[in-house]
């Protein structure tokens, strides 16, 4: 969705971005020719200003666009290493993003400067691959999470605030609250919540299933959780599930 609401961003599955109104229904614009025209687009996310849409592609770019005239305002060559980038996450109030996710291990994350579309730091977390990435609501934090490694960089200097200690097992996604206060990670059965000013475990969630997906409701103090076998609504400060959603998952 588009922060003033009203507008819905959607990459179809040949590739094509749309913007849609949501009351209507209707196509607003169709976002074309930005990338080459075999390129897989991998994702798309809406600026904070609502005025700008960044793509991501497998022919190594960054496209951005602007929302009214649906024309392409710069492009980002993503020649950093080897491996292709698969995600980005705008970083608030909208001058920045970071790409990243890949299978390369010595593939960084990079923070890019939306207006010069210079690569401002490269985010490296040692001998473990980026496989997931998120950005706190504030802009001020950056969480990856690799195979076996979860780490916390500042989206401002590109230096690394903290690294989570390894819990065994291979990592299933990670979440940041608002102000990077919670981090949270998950490794099979077992969601891991860790302060974000200490490096300390808050609190371990046992579930009877394994994780799939899960992620920070607004505010930082809730989580949706995917299972193989449902889905939960839990309350990250009492520690206890709130609402359960059996069957979807």
């Amino acid at each position: 969705y588009f922060p003033s609401g009203g507008r819905l961003l959607t990459v179809a599955a040949g590739g094509e971005v749309f913007i849609w109104n949501t009351r209507s229904g209707a196509v607003l614009r169709k976002l074309t020719a930005g990338h080459e025209e075999s390129a897989d687009i991998f994702e798309a996310q809406v600026l904070p200003d609502g005025d700008r849409v960044v793509t991501l592609a497998s022919d190594r770019q960054a496209v951005l666009w602007s929302t009214e005239a649906g024309s392409v305002l710069r492009r980002f060559k993503l020649l950093i290493g080897h491996g292709e980038h698969r995600a980005i996450r705008p970083l608030a109030p909208g001058d920045r993003f970071v790409t990243g996710v890949t299978d390369e291990a010595s593939e960084p994350a990079v923070i890019w400067d939306v207006e010069s579309g210079r690569a401002l730091y490269q985010l490296l977390q040692d001998d473990d691959p980026v496989e997931f990435l998120e950005a706190s609501p504030c802009g001020r934090r950056i969480a990856m999470a690799g195979w076996h490694s979860v780490s916390m960089w500042d989206a401002r200097t590109g230096e690394l605030v903290r690294a989570f200690p390894a819990r065994g097992g291979h990592l299933h996604g990670v979440a940041l609250s608002s102000g990077g206060d919670v981090v949270v990670s998950s490794i099979e059965e077992q969601i891991f919540v860790w302060s974000g000013h200490t490096g300390r475990v808050l609190s371990t969630l046992l579930l009877d299933s394994g994780v799939t997906a899960f992620a920070m409701l607004p505010g930082g103090e809730r989580l949706v959780i995917f299972t193989s076998s449902g889905a939960m609504i839990w309350d990250l400060g009492a520690g206890e599930q709130l609402v359960s959603l059996g069957g979807v998952g």
